[in-house]
């Protein structure tokens, strides 16, 4: 799992799997790809998206035919926002809402010519343009943002909304982390500096502050210099960043290079940021930037898209139809409450309960109509619908908000990934096919309307407040083994970074799965109110799914999925209540106050690739 004993998170090797999608067995795909496709490319631009996934999948072309599907070929979201990335450099506009659409090259050939519009080249728009109607005098603006920031108006850039999906992070201060990046001796100490300033200088989300007017929230571009402070002890200056507060008019990140003047291998640079401003995926392409501006002098730093352009693309989004969207998803559904709170202090999962499935034992790896992610997902709701005997469940699936319609949106830096509480109904009676397939088909459909945020979602109905109490988090990542071995055996004088991050998991229950080529290693986290036994309970159940979804036949129902697996209130050995709430019960005057720690649990995956 990327948690390591020092509560920083290893980003070497590791890829997010979002979302993923299934599909039954179609012709002319073959599991293992032992052997050649059948059928290859006839038409130009068949040929040209055989190139384009055989760079996506990194894949012999003769390997991949018109009637290959793409999951069945192993694609995930990760890949499906590669082979877009990679379609668009070669001129061929696509989305990767298409993909799942249109699932084969033959499909996606006859899709793609019209799919040009769809994808949106946001011009860069001038300073201030994007501030609308609610802003009576950018001068007003000028000045508030220079007195919340404590700087002269000379210092501001620009000015624009900050997205209403965004506002969650800034109830929560402590949202922080510090980014720690190891320097080998033998470093050139100046030049790595000097590829971090120009960095901060090229990507405004790095000199990006927020303020807080009554008309709204602020993102304030500044154009102040790169402040990079110098310290002896790497531990005792994490201690001190911790203390600092930061909230509206301060700066989002600091930097720091630590020189230790008795252990030159102890030499790193801490990057401090709020989630405001980077998530997991952001530190890959940070780290990559510096990389390749390090090792080429001539490499040019460019922030591409801009925050703005998002901005922009948001603003041309209907709200009404994003709101409607997910109130009528919310509608009639009652979720059961699953966990009672603990009486005085806010959901710490803190403790740790390990599980090793693998596949030689499953018969998932070869020959089933799932893919690996698809079973996890269906998997870990059937064993919570089990246990609690809940026919709704609230799931959190991991999003990694690079789907969206904009040029480039694979490589930008900020804040994107987003978590809305998915609706789940167990219907016992399904075929387990048809439950699988409905169950990614809608999830994918919902990408087209997850540019929504949690305080959002919490004012839409009160069945989607309920959803927002009583969601249980899904986090699914795969390991790149190509991508360890290299950064394991390869000359590499930057290697990847750390994240220790300064704020709790505000959740009762938690689950993170991590896929390699011989299983899964699933670590479920859960509060110390939470009974160690209830979780075990619960892995099992979701252990059994795992394995009976492996091997579902055409014609099995869910009711025969982890079919003798027992709800808890029938387990005589498992001591526990069914709670009456979840909610947070009166805390003490210590705790951390206002902010909803319900909605802020949602974003601790954010650090998490």
């Amino acid at each position: 799992m990327p948690h390591l004993d020092s509560s920083k998170i290893d980003r070497a090797g590791l890829r997010q799997i979002f979302i993923t999608s299934f599909s039954p067995p179609t012709k002319g795909v073959i599991a293992d790809r032992a052997y050649e496709s059948q059928h290859p490319p006839m038409t130009d631009t068949e040929e040209r998206l055989q190139q384009i996934w055989t760079e996506a999948f990194r894949m012999a072309p003769s390997r991949i035919g018109l009637e290959d599907h793409f999951f069945q070929l192993g694609g995930d979201s990760v890949t499906a926002i590669r082979l877009v990335a990679i379609a668009r450099r070669a001129g061929l506009f696509l989305t990767v809402h298409m993909l799942f659409e249109h699932p084969t090259i033959a499909e996606l050939a006859a899709a793609v010519q019209p799919s040009v519009s769809a994808v949106q080249k946001e011009w860069m728009p001038e300073p201030y343009t994007l501030l609308q109607e609610e802003v009576s005098s950018i001068m007003d603006l000028q000045t508030e943002a220079a007195t919340q920031c404590s700087v002269t108006l000379d210092v501001i850039q620009d000015i624009y909304p900050l997205p209403q999906q965004n506002e969650t992070y800034m109830t929560a201060p402590e949202l922080r982390a510090a980014i720690t990046f190891p320097l080998p001796p033998g470093t050139d100490l100046e030049r790595y500096l000097d590829c971090w300033k120009r960095i901060i200088t090229s990507h405004d989300i790095l000199r990006t502050r927020v303020i807080k007017t009554a008309v709204g929230m602020y993102s304030v571009v500044t154009t102040a210099t790169p402040n990079i402070r110098t310290a002896t002890d790497l531990d005792a200056f994490i201690v001190e960043e911790k203390k600092a507060i930061v909230g509206f008019g301060n700066a989002l990140s600091a930097y720091c290079l630590i020189k230790d003047p008795n252990d030159e291998h102890k030499t790193c640079f801490v990057w401090t940021a709020h989630h405001i401003i980077y998530d997991g995926w952001s530190l890959g392409l940070i780290n990559a930037k510096l990389r390749r501006a390090y090792t080429d002098s001539n490499f040019t730093i460019a922030e591409e898209p801009n925050p703005k352009q998002l901005v922009q693309h948001f603003q041309t989004l209907d709200r009404t139809a994003i709101y409607d969207y997910w109130r009528s998803h919310y509608a009639g559904v009652t979720f059961k409450p699953l966990f009672q709170s603990p009486n005085g202090r806010y959901w710490e999962a803190d403790q740790k309960l390990p599980l090793r499935i693998n596949f030689a034992s499953t018969g998932a790896a070869k020959g089933s109509a799932f893919t690996i992610p698809d079973i996890i997902s269906v998997a870990w709701v059937l064993a919570l619908s089990r246990h609690f005997e809940a026919a709704d469940i609230a799931l959190g699936i991991m999003r990694s908000g690079r789907t969206l319609p904009v040029e480039g949106i694979e490589n930008y830096i900020g804040a994107l990934i987003n978590q809305p509480p998915w609706p789940v109904h167990i219907d016992e009676a399904a075929l387990t096919h048809d439950f699988v397939r409905n169950f990614q088909r809608d999830i994918w459909e919902s990408t087209k309307y997850e540019a929504i945020g949690w305080l959002e979602i919490k004012t839409l109905s009160p069945e989607a407040a309920t959803a927002i109490s009583n969601y249980v988090w899904l986090n699914i990542q795969a390991k790149d083994i190509e991508a360890e071995e290299k950064e394991r055996t390869e000359e590499n004088e930057l290697p990847a970074p750390l994240e220790q991050q300064f704020y709790r998991i505000w959740h009762p229950l938690m689950l993170e799965c991590e896929i390699d080529k011989q299983g899964v290693s699933a670590m479920a986290y859960h509060d110390r109110s939470v009974e160690t036994g209830v979780v075990q309970e619960i892995m099992t159940a979701f252990e059994k799914a795992f394995m009976d979804l492996s091997n579902a036949k055409e014609g099995q129902k869910i009711c025969d999925i982890a079919s003798d697996i027992h709800p808890h209130s029938q387990n005589p050995s498992i001591h526990t209540t069914v709670p009456s709430a979840y909610a947070i019960s009166t805390v003490p005057d210590t705790a951390p106050r206002n902010h909803d720690t319900t909605v802020i649990s949602s974003l601790i995956g954010l650090g998490w690739w």
